[in-house]
């Protein structure tokens, strides 16, 4: 059952189109929400310079969307999947280097039991 029909028998069908939205997102939201799990290392570790280097990326990124969808016109199918592109690269990103510094943080932690 794809997930704008199951808007429309739960919700109605006005929320159709709703349906659809989601289902070109969902890669992305579960990219971030796996992601946003190892949040926190960056303070844990001191690296809070990482985590505000990727918040300006997201910003620049959605500005950058946002004035590229206002100059070519594109229509909202083309503008979300677009984002959910870009949005994947940078939270698959953000997260290998979160598992580089939690994966280091746990080599210098066992380093002190040698």
């Amino acid at each position: 059952l794809p997930i704008s029909d199951a808007f429309a028998i739960f919700l109605g069908e006005k929320w159709r189109e709703a349906g659809v939205y989601v289902q070109i997102l969902a890669p992305m939201f579960s990219i971030r929400l796996v992601s946003n799990c190892f949040t926190n290392v960056t303070i844990v570790t001191g690296k809070q310079l990482i985590a505000f280097i990727i918040q300006i990326t997201y910003l620049i990124a959605t500005i950058g969307l946002y004035v590229y969808a206002r100059i070519t016109d594109i229509d909202i199918y083309s503008f979300l999947n677009i984002m959910n592109v870009l949005f994947c690269v940078i939270y698959s990103l953000y997260f290998f280097v979160l598992a580089q510094m939690c994966t280091k943080r746990m080599e210098n932690k066992y380093e002190i039991f040698k």
